[in-house]
């Protein structure tokens, strides 16, 4: 089975890969880090993914000696991202995991619990739900193995 981890902390992004790979060592994870790189992943043809692993904010591109910053940090690249998967058919469930309790800025901040309605109620096909993730805290580990065990069980 295989997962894509959409990610564009690398601190991050390792601890949730050696999560998955304890929680179920046969599963296999790319891992891609910008908007653009994700959308590709998705798109590929030749891939097909059991589940995907979504970050709220990231860059557009991927960082690099063209792109040394990779581009401005979008606040809801993985809510676009989801669009994009909806409307070129190209679905897996989907599990955003966050260490954020809002997104955006000013009067277009909008809260997880708020964020989480709207994705659940335009991509109910595909959207499982999201975990708080805490460099400090385990907690989201429970929380991200039960909403996997109900996607590949």
């Amino acid at each position: 089975m295989k997962i894509l981890l959409i990610e564009d902390d690398a601190d991050k992004a390792r601890e949730i890969v050696d999560f998955v790979k304890e929680f179920r060592g046969s599963l296999e994870v790319d891992e891609v880090r910008s908007f653009n790189s994700a959308l590709k992943a998705i798109c590929d043809r030749n891939r097909t993914y059991d589940a995907v692993l979504l970050d709220m904010s990231m860059p557009n591109f991927d960082v690099g000696a063209n792109e040394p910053s990779g581009g401005a940090q979008e606040s809801f690249a993985g809510r676009d991202l989801l669009m994009q998967m909806k409307m070129r058919r190209r679905t897996a469930p989907t599990i955003v995991v966050t260490m954020f309790d809002g997104f955006g800025e000013g009067n277009s901040r909008v809260s997880i619990e708020n964020l989480a309605e709207q994705m659940s109620k335009n991509f109910p096909e595909f959207y499982i739900g999201h975990v708080y993730y805490s460099q400090t805290e385990d907690t989201w580990k429970a929380k991200l193995g039960t909403l996997l065990r109900g996607i590949l069980d």
